[in-house]
């Protein structure tokens, strides 16, 4: 997983034969991205970025809109 200056982050996942290969997210901030974790389940990914706004994202529905803290 990366953040990046430009307000996207990227989720890699690693294939059967070893190659990583990119997931696509739908998890964009209109600022750089200064952290991205994942939470203890796997299950939500937590982005914040250089404005100060936190973003809750369920991976399995790629559904950011669980919480957007300005």
């Amino acid at each position: 997983m990366s953040g990046n200056e430009d307000g996207t982050v990227r989720i890699y996942r690693q294939t059967a034969n070893g190659s990583w290969e990119r997931k696509e997210a739908n998890i964009v901030h209109k600022d750089g991205v200064l952290s991205a974790n994942f939470s203890p389940h796997g299950c939500h990914l937590v982005t914040a970025s250089d404005n100060g706004v936190v973003k809750i994202t369920e991976l399995q529905s790629n559904n950011s809109s669980l919480a957007v803290i300005e």
